[in-house]
């Protein structure tokens, strides 16, 4: 890119941190915890789908006779699961905005 005489080109650093201060105004969180937080709910389903096999008590509080215990790890198996994908799912899509940004900050085009 061209600048005129006068004109001085921002640093790239300065430039990432102008975009950074962008994206937080936008209020999306970075992909790392959309990642976390889909890795921790899929491992709270598949251990509900263990607990439930296993017939151990929930939290070592509510024993397997307890009418509770089906529709709470129902709950955390039907509702756990899919919300772990789109977890991740807005892990993927967050990190290629960010792939595509830093793409766009450095002059690579595809």
């Amino acid at each position: 890119p061209s600048t005129s005489a006068g004109e001085e080109e921002t640093p790239v650093w300065i430039r990432r941190e102008q975009e950074k201060e962008l994206k937080e105004q936008d209020g999306k969180l970075p992909f790392g915890v959309y990642l976390l937080a889909s890795g921790i709910i899929a491992i709270a389903a598949i251990a509900s789908i263990f607990e439930y096999t296993y017939q151990n008590p929930i939290f070592s509080v509510i024993p397997p006779t307890n009418f509770l215990y089906k529709p709470i790890l129902g709950i955390f198996v039907f509702t756990g699961l899919p919300l772990s994908g789109y977890l991740f799912y807005q892990a993927i899509q967050s990190a290629n905005e960010l792939s595509e940004s830093m793409d766009k900050q450095d002059g690579v085009e595809r």
